[in-house]
């Protein structure tokens, strides 16, 4: 397990006492991976600090020293509302997210797609997705082959890295959303066989804002 630097509980009175817990919960709600070489497994841990008692969850998901571990797998085990904070690596993709989540690479993170979908695809509102590295979607404009596919309401996307993908951000019915500082390199196709660098259909209310492409 890892100390999350939970700040002082000690409010001055009774009725600050809530505001602290959720202030709490907000900043040490997390789920972390790390790799144990010696066991040769990833270890997924979840801190909560839920009626001011602190409990301490553990997935042990064996893998062969070979493998890559699986992205999906770890968004399987992740409770709605909780961090995914994924060490450095290299995890293997298509995965989807369907419960409210944030997933963070730390710049640290790949996300390797299977070269025939989308790398990561979000069916749920209320995800955040933040320095991701996103390789390798298939090259298929009937299917919309995508680094991210987002669907829902509340998504932030930002500050990622997304490389060898035909489209690379498609909002699909997205509101309220922002998509922010991400970089998008597209396949190294002539013009004409390129897809959008942002794709937005049926969306509203969003900001998209700072993000750089390119071919």
């Amino acid at each position: 397990t890892r100390n999350c630097g939970l700040p002082s509980m000690a409010p001055t009175t009774r009725h600050e006492r809530p505001q602290c817990c959720l202030r709490a919960v907000d900043e040490c709600l997390c789920l972390d991976v790390c790799r144990t070489d010696a066991q040769d497994h990833w270890l997924v841990t979840m801190l909560r600090w839920p009626m001011r008692c602190l409990l301490v969850w553990t997935v042990v998901i064996s893998t062969s020293s070979a493998a890559v571990p699986s992205l999906q797998t770890l968004i399987d085990a992740t409770p709605q509302g909780a961090t995914l904070r994924l060490a450095p690596g290299v995890y293997q993709g298509p995965a989807t997210v369907r419960t409210p989540m944030v997933i963070d690479g730390a710049h640290a993170a790949t996300i390797q797609g299977d070269g025939r979908s989308t790398v990561l695809t979000v069916l749920s509102s209320d995800v955040t997705l933040r320095g991701l590295l996103l390789r390798g979607s298939g090259d298929s404009h009937d299917r919309v082959d995508a680094g991210f596919q987002l669907e829902g309401n509340g998504i932030r996307v930002e500050d990622n890295d997304l490389e060898d993908v035909l489209f690379g951000i498609h909002l699909k019915s997205v509101n309220n959303s922002v998509i922010k500082g991400n970089r998008v390199t597209g396949k190294p196709l002539a013009t004409g066989l390129r897809g959008d660098a942002i794709r937005v259909w049926n969306s509203h209310d969003n900001r998209i804002d700072g993000n750089t492409f390119v071919r």
